[in-house]
């Protein structure tokens, strides 16, 4: 039987994509092996403190890579 984890209701980015129709993606950290999101994701311990310096840096940089090949 599925098991819904960590449900936030509805999706907080509606207001962006759908009235204001800003595309947006969402790049939220996800560990296969356990099937779930870390333990501070949305939660109040979700800030800054708990994104690696380094994984954020290559992150940018291909989400910039990406935008520079699309437009």
């Amino acid at each position: 039987m599925a098991e819904t984890k960590y449900f936030v209701g509805t999706d907080d980015h509606l207001a962006i994509n759908e009235r204001l129709r800003i595309p947006t993606v969402d790049i939220i950290e996800y560990n296969a092996a356990t099937g779930a999101f870390p333990p501070s994701w949305h939660t109040h311990d979700d800030n800054m403190d708990v994104i690696d310096r380094t994984t954020l840096g290559v992150v940018g940089s291909t989400v910039m890579e990406v935008v520079w090949q699309e437009r």
